[in-house]
């Protein structure tokens, strides 16, 4: 999946001036690490970014990427992922047909498609990047309107039919005469607001920037939320007080929302706004007594019970979780199994 992440970490390089070369998978069957439209940025000194789902089949797209910053040609490849016949010593069962082609810092175009995809992805705005297989190598974005930046030339007559065809959510490869395309949808992967910069939203906040989510981190506590305590973090926020957590927020279906306050009342402050809002995903931390205090207050208040069974408590999936980075891992485990349910729905 596109992300700003991979975005940025591409835009970083580019304005290096440093030449690198990015292995992505364009097709698989059966059973693979990573699906179509993974991504594996890899640097002249083998030094690499994201991932193809690990192992052999990153072994071998490293290598392929070094032959490619040499020659500067790209190279599409098919690994059988099965150790059984020797291949890549993998024993997914599948196949996975790799591209893995160069980016030049000199040629501004790149940059242009990646600032323009950075930016689409932050400000929510639908896209699809093209990128075309065979008979070569060009890449564009496009919005609703049109072409918006693109290596190489993509005429209107080409581009039109090939979104016609395209899914909004999954990636798909298409035939165009003798051309073939892989159409990715742009989608934002997803923003988690967390509220409560303690020692499990500490470790939290850096487990969803890992999974490439953007993260927002919330307090009212200014020794927590500060820089020294979230320093991969960009949004770090010292609240006022909890009772307008959510003002000024832009929360929607694509908002996931965890409340690990340091006190009842804070949560119970959050969840009230938490519960007016659109958001995609509430989830709060706390014991089943705690949870059914609080909910037969919200109840005497109004709200309903459809309205609290949008609430994830007690939070996170159940693998006996004790210190905070695990009760983190166990959130961040059922916020990512959430996000893959709804992509397989779409």
């Amino acid at each position: 999946m596109l992300s700003p992440a991979l975005s940025q970490d591409v835009l970083h390089l580019l304005a290096s001036g440093e030449s690198f070369a990015i292995a992505m998978i364009v097709d698989h069957q059966g059973s693979a690490p990573r699906h179509t439209g993974s991504r594996l940025l890899i640097r002249r000194n083998g030094q690499t970014r994201h991932s193809l789902g690990g192992g052999a089949l990153e072994v071998q797209a490293i290598r392929l990427a070094q032959q490619v910053l040499e020659t500067g040609v790209p190279l599409t490849q098919t690994f059988v992922l099965n150790a059984e016949r020797g291949d890549v010593g993998m024993l997914c069962g599948g196949q996975a047909k790799v591209l893995v082609h160069p980016l030049d810092p000199a040629n501004r175009e790149w940059l242009n498609l990646y600032r323009a995809l950075a930016d689409r992805l932050v400000t929510r705005q639908p896209g699809w990047l093209i990128t075309r297989l065979t008979p070569e190598i060009g890449q564009w974005l496009a919005g609703e309107d049109g072409l918006i930046a693109g290596v190489a030339r993509l005429k209107a007559e080409a581009w039109t039919p090939l979104l016609n065809s395209a899914n909004r959510r999954r990636p798909v490869c298409l035939t165009q005469g003798q051309a073939r395309f892989l159409i990715e949808p742009v989608i934002h992967p997803g923003k988690v607001y967390i509220f409560g910069a303690g020692h499990i939203g500490q470790q939290l906040a850096s487990l969803a920037r890992l999974a490439d989510f953007e993260v927002a981190v919330l307090d009212d506590r200014p020794e927590f939320a500060n820089r020294d305590c979230l320093p991969l973090i960009e949004q770090v926020t010292v609240l006022p007080s909890y009772t307008e957590a959510l003002a000024g927020l832009a929360i929607d279906e694509n908002s996931l929302l965890v409340i690990v306050t340091h006190a009842h009342v804070g949560d119970l402050t959050v969840l009230r706004q938490a519960l007016r809002s659109q958001a995609g995903y509430i989830g709060m931390i706390g014991s089943r007594r705690k949870r059914d205090s609080l909910y037969a207050r919200l109840l005497e208040e109004g709200f309903t019970a459809a309205d609290l069974q949008r609430v994830h408590c007690p939070i996170g999936m159940a693998i006996s979780a004790e210190t905070p980075v695990e009760i983190a891992i166990s959130i961040m485990a059922e916020i990512i199994q959430i996000r893959a349910a709804r992509r397989s729905c779409r």
